[in-house]
């Protein structure tokens, strides 16, 4: 199966305990996805399956054991890799959802409280600070934005089109956005 119909589930942070297991950061909101057993990428390498002998909540994240992992050794040389699944496993998203992964490279029109309307870049990025989704919106030549995703300054996604429209609050664009500046050469 090509790494590219994967999706990333989780991520391994380190062994814990002596039996195998492995702290995970889980990103899916169902742990069901791990029944059917799992792919681990490390960095640099290609997927290969895993199947999951049991998991378990732990610390605001997973502890899972793989039927393959039997000590704490093998344990810790997985730490770092991504916990993949195969795409079309994936349940669908309720009315008026989608996946995180769908709106990788969606293009962002951002439009101002004149109404007026600007390109923005692309959303290069996904992250959670502090339970916060944020998206990193980046256009050739400029700073990357970092933008919060709240419902209220999303005005609504067009996959069809690959692109999403956003209401920010007064001010960001200003904050990030100005042409990237040469640092002078002070060399002689």
């Amino acid at each position: 199966m090509p790494d590219s119909s994967f999706l990333p589930i989780g991520r391994i942070r380190k062994a814990h305990g002596i039996r195998g297991e492995v702290s995970v950061d889980y990103y899916a909101d169902s742990p069901e996805l791990l029944q059917e057993g799992v792919y681990l990428r490390q960095p640099g390498k290609s997927a290969v399956f895993h199947d999951v002998a049991s998991y378990r909540a732990h610390h605001g994240g997973l502890l899972i054991r793989f039927k393959s992992v039997m000590d704490r050794n093998i344990a810790e040389s997985l730490r770092g890799s991504d916990i993949l699944v195969p795409g079309d496993r994936l349940p669908a998203p309720d009315d008026g959802s989608i996946y995180l992964h769908e709106i990788l490279g969606l293009r962002v029109f951002a439009t101002d409280e004149k109404g007026r309307e600007s390109d923005w870049g692309i959303i290069a990025g996904i992250a959670d600070y502090a339970g916060q989704e944020t998206w990193t919106i980046s256009k050739e030549n400029e700073n990357d934005i970092l933008f919060p995703a709240a419902p209220a300054l999303i005005l609504g996604f067009d996959l069809d089109a690959r692109l999403v429209r956003v209401a920010p609050p007064p001010g960001l664009f200003d904050l990030y956005r100005s042409p990237l500046q040469q640092s002078p050469d002070n060399s002689k």
